[in-house]
């Protein structure tokens, strides 16, 4: 199965996994759900480390999944029980979580070490790792009932990140924010807000806030998923994935304290721990972003490497 050339590959991946949706129950699927650069790729490592687990690595991208763009769930798709996906679009959501919808470049090409045959014959659960589904967050836990994480981490951090890994973050600007028009429909104030952006740290910080208030503006009651803050796995990774799989409720991996601590592929040198930021940001570029988050109504990160204490609440909630 996995020496054939890639067309017999991508022919048996797809009927293997049509032969699964059949019996397999989605609710033992994970998403996983950040901003760029905010960690999520070591966080699917870890949570992929059992054996038997298949990772759908941004099946939004239409670049590596043309699939998402036949369907139409590109960008920042922005689903509410007001404004939910087309019939053809739930079909792929769900398919994407029980298999029914595989695409090689996001079920094989990116996880590490690569599944091998056994992990395809003894299989566990996807996992399904987003940096661009934070606005159908809620919709996505509610309506197919899988296990989810939301990610977050300091802004600052974030921008930092972004600013040193790719030209297209780089090239942000007021002009090319890719932020739903639904999104200021149901947040009037941050269109003034994204009118008064200037600089690239400020779109991008903008960017940052929607991301993460979306899907924390649900209420309290209805939350359906683990809000985890990279700042507390990065300074004691063994306790917190611990209690992560536990609240997951899916089995540790016997040599967790070896993952935890191996640096993901996506790892740059430049923006590195939870202060990293303060060597590469000026001052300057501080207060623009934490100025940006603040008027968005942000008040769990500030100028502290860490979150504020209060909002470790946000992460207790199941």
């Amino acid at each position: 199965m996995f020496y054939a050339t890639r067309p017999p590959k991508l022919a048996l991946l797809k009927a293997w996994g049509k032969v699964v949706s059949r019996s397999y129950d989605s609710r033992e699927s994970v998403g996983i759900f950040a901003s760029g650069r905010g960690g999520s790729t070591w966080l699917s490592e870890v949570i992929c480390a059992p054996r038997g687990t298949i990772l759908q690595y941004e099946p939004f991208h239409s670049g590596s999944n043309p699939t998402a763009a036949r369907f139409g769930v590109g960008g920042r798709p922005h689903f509410t029980d007001a404004r939910p996906p087309t019939a053809s679009q739930q079909r792929f959501l769900r398919g994407l979580f029980d298999g029914s919808i595989l695409n090689f470049e996001t079920a094989m090409n990116n996880q590490r070490p690569r599944p091998g045959l056994m992990d395809f014959v003894r299989f566990r659960r996807f996992v399904a790792k987003f940096i661009s589904a934070n606005l159908a967050l809620d919709w996505i836990t509610k309506n197919l009932g899988i296990k989810a994480v939301l990610l977050l981490r300091h802004p600052c951090a974030v921008v930092s990140s972004q600013l040193a890994y790719g030209d297209g973050w780089r090239k942000a600007s007021r002009e090319r924010i890719r932020v739903p028009e639904s999104v200021f429909e149901d947040f009037p104030h941050f269109g003034s807000i994204r009118d008064d952006i200037e600089t690239t740290e400020e779109a991008l910080a903008f960017v940052w806030a929607v991301e993460a208030l979306v899907p924390l503006v649900v209420p309290v009651r209805n939350r359906r998923w683990r809000t985890v803050f990279y700042e507390d796995l990065a300074m004691d990774p063994v306790t917190g994935f611990q209690q992560l799989f536990d609240d997951l409720r899916i089995e540790h991996p016997p040599n967790l304290a070896d993952i935890v601590r191996r640096p993901s592929r996506s790892v740059t040198q430049t923006v590195k721990g939870v202060d990293g930021w303060r060597r590469t940001l000026h001052p300057d570029q501080v207060s623009r972003i934490l100025s940006i988050t603040a008027r968005m109504g942000v008040d769990f990160y500030d100028d502290r490497n860490e979150p504020l204490r209060e909002s470790r609440l946000i992460s207790a909630i199941g």
